[in-house]
């Protein structure tokens, strides 16, 4: 799996997952602004 090093994300069954699609973070990123939620990944340990 090709990922940028932004992407900390480890929850591959996340259907938002980039490695799921060619589009990145940003249908994840969409879906939070939309839902006013900050992104799971942000609080990556």
């Amino acid at each position: 799996m090709n990922l940028s090093d932004f992407c900390t994300c480890k929850n591959l069954a996340y259907p938002l997952h980039p490695a799921k699609h060619d589009k990145g973070c940003a249908p994840c990123i969409q879906k939070n602004l939309k839902l006013h939620e900050i992104p799971n990944c942000f609080f990556h340990s």
